[in-house]
């Protein structure tokens, strides 16, 4: 009688063969992206965008997501939101989808998911992007001579701006996120040292426009090199280089969408 042949896997083979198939499939998220995104992946470059292709893979694992579609479900939801947008206060809304374990129900998350982007993209950014494209124009025409008038402005204050500028997305993502948002940021510039207290808006500003997470956000390496390049006596330089980069990224970004 002939013996069957029985193929023995080990644990490091096995993790060496799904490193492959994770390195393959982040390649193929990248093209994926350079489609669904391409202005974004121009601007990054491939290592940027495939760097932060790693990072969504990781970060869909995590929330139990392991087919392919809900997984690039949630890498193209990073271009759109954040990098971090799953812990991001102003994105609960859509984030409230992830919630639950396991693999029985990862296409029903992910369905709610999608339609919960959906959701958000029509109340926030309105048909043909009208709401977006104007709360961009209000803030590129405010220019930096008056951008600084908002330094040092206290928090409470800071609020009632945001919702003159956008007030389309403070009414959708609720009261409470913009003030955890903005808790948020004023602590980061205290976190940041004396001199940067006066930075507070507009670290608040970057955050509301790119996500809480966009001081470490491989898509907006600038925000992280001129914060990182910025030495203890020179925050002054630092946000007022931060602010023009700022500025002329959303007149870029009203470009785009107006074409």
């Amino acid at each position: 009688m002939r013996r069957a042949l029985v193929l023995v896997i080990r644990p490091e083979q096995m993790r060496l063969l799904e490193e492959a198939q994770t390195s393959r499939f982040a390649d193929e998220l990248v093209g994926h992206i350079q489609k669904f995104a391409p202005i974004q992946y121009e601007t990054m470059g491939e290592e940027a965008v495939l760097r932060t292709t790693h990072i969504g893979l990781r970060n869909a694992r995590a929330h139990g997501f392991r087919h392919r579609g809900p997984v690039r479900l949630y890498v193209e939801l990073m271009f759109m939101f954040g990098t971090f947008f799953d812990t991001d206060p102003q994105y609960e809304s859509v984030t409230c989808a992830l919630a639950g374990t396991g693999s029985a129900d990862e296409m029903d998350r992910a369905d709610r998911l999608h339609e919960k982007a959906v959701n958000y993209v029509d109340h926030v950014s309105g048909p043909q992007h009208v709401y977006e494209r104007f709360a961009l124009a209000k803030v590129s025409e405010l220019g930096y001579e008056n951008g600084i008038r908002l330094a040092g402005l206290p928090a409470s204050d800071l609020i009632g701006v945001l919702h003159r500028f956008y007030p389309e997305k403070c009414r959708y993502i609720r009261e409470s996120a913009v003030t955890a948002l903005v808790r948020e940021g004023y602590a980061m510039a205290a976190k940041r040292g004396p001199s940067w207290i006066v930075g507070s808006p507009l670290l608040v500003g970057l955050m509301f426009t790119f996500g809480h997470g966009c001081f470490a956000d491989p898509q907006y390496p600038w925000i992280a090199r001129v914060l990182d390049s910025d030495a203890p006596t020179d925050a002054a330089a630092a946000l007022e280089g931060l602010f023009r980069k700022f500025l002329l990224y959303l007149e870029r970004a009203k470009t785009n969408l107006d074409k």
